[in-house]
């Protein structure tokens, strides 16, 4: 029965009617046709239908399409197959209907599941590059038939329509007040939506059209790890190793309501709380956050509450146009108290550091009454991790907020981020498609540069590379130092002033920050070390202060100039050195805490500012002589960088280098030098040529290296030799025992940069350079981004993946192509294995798994070991026809009887189990019987 549209269907789609009825559209755009025109689409009255002849011909076109993405994947003999595979999935729900675009919300993703879990498997049998080729084909299609039905003229008619019957139905349940609410809250999605669609690249000298991007198409989901006061631990909730990584942070958002989201400048805080408040606008949330379907957010920058030095917070009920200026007058009353009040709200304050000291108390107390009136409301609060904050973190923490850190970008995530930066950057130019691939050319410059690669891990640092090379036509300044310089000055300067973070207590220009922090970060070197105490670096600060005019504002807020200890006014009585070290940590997001000591968030900004020390405080002997050790290397490689203008100085230290290398003959020590040497020379452009020459010579034959040994030897150089291996092995792969080795460098250097550069390995067609690369899975620092990242894109046939670690157990699930596993460690529960669907042997010998139940799924399995472990029942086993060897040896097995249907059982060891008879299995011709006293049956 239909419904009246009543006062309320109109208000609401009156606006909509406008945007979607002048034209037929010619599709929703979710893909790029692939001619996939419609012909064979039979009419049936109102029905729109898909046939399957249709259907194959669109997967033969997909095939092309990916084969030509994925030239690796061209199949001589089953491609045929893999088409009918795919034609059969997308025809598992009977004919394409609007019926079945209806059920799942014409999202093409929900399309592709329904199609895949109804359909019987077809892909079984196909070969490991076919059973690739359907995987990356299924989606795309599915995409392509919702767009097909998009550009149909009856979509916007059938959307219309159905948009007026659940209006429709929903105005006859509402109250009056609802009418009019409900029309003002599609207003304010509408709006704030508009208002955060696009994010703004903020702290460099940049083209207006460089400046700002769409925010939905370059955001990258960022993972973030749960910090108590007892350590940290997974998003999930779980304690979690020091080496793992976080989870998403929707899926902590998922069960909790109150959140303190902590990140260092640039690792993605605001643009996260931008993303969430976006997605609740247009209703695109993930799947675990359906239960923040409803939720209307309330986006507030604390620092817009400043008010001549102080602070003055809102209101609940004018929160709304505190996020949106533009609906002063218009919000009806009482409209955001009650969503608050009812939990359809979230409060998201975004920037508690940036309010000053002197303030917060004042920020965690009007909070407090938010969450009395408010119970049932959510909150999320972001902040840099100052150590000035750790009490305020405190507080929220016993009030019950989760509080979570921001992870740094694993490899995948920062090209996932460079594609999306890209895809959504406006072309502005006419000549782009004559110039090089600008993503592809920063991935090559980080693939070999380790420098790069670190800052990239940033989301802010990784915004900079990829906008300063898009400005240089796909190519970043040869030199690190001016970028390093351009990025520090955003940091330490621009970035704040260009956002409106007001000053607090001191101001310092980019000079000034610069002196006080080069001054630490060669404390550090000289000290040999990555930290530095709280009370070091104030008297380093403190030494300083004389010389350096530093800006700190009275006490009635008025810029002035001191050099002393300053007291009074809005500072508490700290000195001036105190104020400055506050200002470095807080507002610089270059320097960082770590417990009770003090860091540089990236490590490569302390080489870099140790090197403008280097000459100022005659420290090149001491350089010269630590040239052994990775701290001063990489402070050797900035200094030859900094001094290309200054030739003498470069000389000094590239002679130092040279002559100490040649005292030391052919000697490991010597060959370290000469290729610590090349690195310095690597990234610079001027040099000396005599000095280059004879630098070269020297380490042409080094990289890459031609076996164990040399790799050994290379690897005991130290972290820069990674920068020297990307740049040999750029564009000449090494083969065969050299590319084993070249692995095996990788490895045993570790670091950062090593799961870029053994990506380049997951396709080797060695087996044993892909062993080598599966070894470096277990020294990862970073074991499940490794096997995200790695080992998921790798074939495994014929490599036995032996566990011994059962940390390492979760992380399988990242492993699909997965042929050979063998548990050595701890195992009770082989839950973990179900999703290891193409595993051709396993050996669970040894371990306490009783249930079999999860290996039900592993159709594929063909050999299985389970010597001593506790199994009694087989029978989870029955359905499992192609194994070929079963071997239960002092297990507490009995009946054997499931097994008979195993057709394909040609070996069975029975030997110290309570087995009694096996005469149900005589119907198994090949089956070799082993244990029955010695005797086989």
């Amino acid at each position: 029965m239909d419904v009246p549209i009543g006062p309320l269907a109109a208000a609401v789609v009156k606006p909509l009617i406008g945007k979607l009825m002048p034209a037929p559209l010619p599709g929703a755009g979710l893909a790029d046709q692939i001619g996939f025109k419609g012909r064979g689409v039979l009419s049936r009255g109102d029905a729109r239908t898909i046939v399957a002849r249709e259907v194959r011909r669109l997967a033969g076109k997909m095939a092309r399409v990916v084969t030509e993405e994925h030239p690796d994947l061209r199949l001589q003999d089953d491609g045929d197959a893999v088409v009918e595979a795919v034609a059969q999935t997308l025809m598992a729900l009977g004919d394409v209907t609007w019926e079945t675009l209806h059920d799942v919300y014409a999202d093409p993703d929900r399309l592709a599941a329904a199609m895949t879990e109804a359909a019987n498997d077809p892909a079984r049998g196909l070969s490991e590059r076919g059973l690739r080729l359907y995987e990356l084909m299924v989606g795309p299609c599915a995409t392509q038939i919702v767009e097909y039905f998009t550009r149909n003229p009856e979509f916007t008619a059938r959307t219309l329509l159905e948009i007026f019957r659940k209006l429709g139905e929903l105005d006859e349940r509402l109250p009056g007040g609802d009418r009019v609410t409900l029309p003002f809250e599609e207003r304010y999605r509408a709006l704030l939506s508009r208002r955060y669609r696009n994010t703004r690249l903020f702290g460099l000298a940049l083209p207006e059209e460089d400046v700002e991007y769409p925010l939905d198409t370059a955001y990258v989901e960022l993972s973030t790890r749960v910090r108590t006061d007892r350590g940290t631990e997974s998003a999930d909730g779980g304690e979690g190793r020091t080496t793992a990584r976080g989870r998403p942070f929707e899926s902590l958002l998922a069960t909790s309501s109150r959140v303190l989201l902590i990140g260092s400048a640039g690792a993605g805080k605001s643009t996260l709380l931008k993303m969430l408040t976006l997605n609740l606008c247009r209703d695109r949330l993930p799947e675990q956050l359906q239960s923040w379907r409803d939720v209307v957010p309330f986006p507030l920058r604390l620092r817009q509450f400043l008010r001549n030095g102080d602070l003055d917070l809102p209101v609940p009920e004018t929160f709304p146009e505190q996020a949106l200026r533009t609906l002063q007058g218009t919000i009806p009353e009482g409209w955001a108290s009650e969503l608050l009040l009812s939990g359809r709200a979230a409060v998201l304050l975004d920037g508690l550091d940036e309010v000053p000291s002197r303030c917060r108390r004042g920020v965690l107390d009007w909070l407090r009454e938010l969450e009395e009136a408010f119970p049932d409301a959510r909150f999320v609060v972001t902040s840099r991790p100052a150590g000035e904050l750790d009490e305020e973190q405190r507080v929220l923490r016993r009030r019950g907020y989760v509080t979570t850190t921001l992870d740094p970008m694993t490899p995948l995530q920062v090209d996932r981020f460079i594609d999306r930066w890209y895809g959504s950057a406006r072309v502005v130019s006419a000549d782009a498609d004559a110039r090089p691939d600008p993503k592809e050319a920063l991935k090559k410059a980080l693939f070999k540069r380790r420098d790069l690669s670190r800052l990239a891990t940033n989301p802010l640092l990784c915004s900079v590379l990829c906008a300063l090379n898009r400005v240089r036509s796909a190519e970043l300044p040869r030199g690190r130092i001016a970028l390093y310089r351009a990025a520090l000055e955003m940091l330490l300067e621009n970035l704040d002033r260009e956002r409106g973070v007001p000053e607090d207590t001191v101001s310092l220009t980019y000079v000034q920050s610069e002196a006080f922090l080069a001054n630490m970060a060669m404390w550090m070197t000289h000290n040999f070390r990555r930290t530095i105490p709280e009370r070091d670096a104030l008297n380093l600060i403190e030494d300083l202060l004389p010389s350096v005019r530093v800006h700190f504002p009275d006490a009635g807020g008025h810029p002035g100039v001191h050099t002393g200890v300053h007291t009074g006014g809005h500072t508490g009585g700290q000195s001036a050195a105190a104020l400055v070290l506050r200002r470095l940590v807080e507002r610089s997001g270059v320097l960082q805490f770590d417990g009770d000591l003090m860091e540089f968030c990236h490590p490569s900004f302390q080489d870099y500012l140790a090197g403008i020390e280097v000459f100022r405080k005659n420290y090149v002997d001491e350089l010269l002589r630590n040239a052994d050790d990775p701290l001063f290397q990489d402070v050797l490689i900035m200094v030859v960088g900094q001094q290309q203008r200054e030739d003498q100085r470069q000389r000094l230290i590239l002679q130092g280098l040279v002559s100490r290398a040649e005292k030391r003959g052919g000697s490991t020590e010597a060959r370290r030098l000469w290729l610590l040497a090349a690195a310095c020379i690597a990234d610079v452009d001027i040099v000396d040529p005599e000095l280059s020459e004879r630098i070269r010579s020297k380490t042409r034959g080094l990289l890459p290296p031609r076996n164990a040994d040399e790799a050994a030897s290379l690897a005991a150089a130290g972290e820069f030799v990674l920068d020297l291996l990307a740049e040999a092995i750029d564009g000449r792969p090494p083969r065969g025992e050299q590319a084993a080795a070249t692995v095996l460098t990788i490895r045993l250097v570790g670091g950062p940069q090593t799961l870029g550069m053994l990506k380049r390995f997951q396709g080797h067609h060695n087996e044993a350079v892909r062993a080598e690369v599966l070894r470096a899975w277990f020294d990862s620092q970073t074991p499940e981004a490794f096997a995200t990242e790695v080992l998921a894109g790798m074939d495994l046939t014929g490599i036995p993946v032996v566990v011994q670690d059962p940390a390492y157990l979760p992380y399988l699930a990242s492993v699909p192509r997965l042929r050979h596993l063998e548990v050595s460690c701890a195992l009770t529960d082989a839950e973990e294995l179900a999703p290891l669907r193409m595993l051709r042997v396993l050996d669970l010998s040894g371990t306490s798994v009783r249930d079999l139940g999860p290996l039900a799924g592993l159709t594929r399995l063909e050999e299985l070991s389970l010597v001593d472990a506790p199994v009694v029942d087989v029978s989870p086993l029955a359905n499992l026809t192609k194994l070929r060897s079963i071997d239960l040896e002092g297990t507490r097995v009995r009946d054997v009887s499931p097994l008979a249907k195993l057709t394909a059982l040609e070996d069975l060891n029975i030997a110290r189990t309570h087995v009694e008879s096996t005469h149900m299995l005589k119907s198994l011709p090949r089956l070799l019987i082993r244990g029955r006293s010695g005797t086989s049956e």
